[in-house]
């Protein structure tokens, strides 16, 4: 009898596991989030996110240069919105590297919309996925961390903008990061 019990609290356990893969929802602390998927093909990322986050993607490039730009911003009721100056968020900033094929190193280092000489000058190396990347903190009207890779024929440069260390928007974006990962070859522009 008792195997039987042991069998059958088994395969349970092996539902819920198959359940909560199927309707792809992740555990942080007493909270289950569900996650949303972005796939950028043109640009060849994929990541996830929490679902209480709303995405907002538009081009901000002019004729001469793209500059794609994805906004991922906590959802809330009008009264709690924010004005867009005192407003908290993740981006992604995709821009056009066709032209002047610059290494991250160069982009980050020599190109204002970095945003590095806001920083201490200091950088990391990382990676993300199989490919290099850099990781900074600077400081403007926010603090800010921001990773930059290479993808495609672009360089994108994620970003966190807070005002308080350590809370939940900078894990969002430390997890966040960790879940890009690329998809095929993206088409050079």
């Amino acid at each position: 009898m008792s195997r039987k019990l042991l069998y059958l609290f088994t395969l349970l356990i092996i539902g819920i596991g198959v359940y909560a893969i199927y309707n792809n929802e992740l555990s942080s602390g007493d909270e289950v989030l569900s996650i949303n998927r972005y796939v950028g093909e043109d640009y060849g990322i994929v990541f996830d996110y929490p679902d209480r986050f709303v995405l907002e993607e538009k081009e901000i490039g002019n004729g001469e240069r793209r500059h794609r730009l994805i906004s991922l911003i906590e959802s809330k009721s009008d009264d709690e919105r924010k004005s867009d100056e005192d407003k908290e968020e993740i981006t992604f900033d995709i821009y056009q590297n066709d032209l002047d094929k610059l290494s991250i190193d160069e982009w980050v280092l020599g190109n204002g919309n970095s945003n590095f000489k806001l920083s201490d000058g200091a950088y990391s190396t990382t990676s993300i996925g199989e490919k290099d990347a850099i990781a900074y903190e600077w400081s403007g009207l926010y603090e800010a961390k921001t990773t930059v890779f290479e993808s495609g024929g672009h360089i994108i440069a994620v970003s966190v903008k807070y005002k308080t260390s350590g809370n939940s928007l900078t894990k969002n974006y430390d997890d966040l990061v960790k879940t890009i990962r690329f998809v095929g070859a993206a088409p050079q522009i």
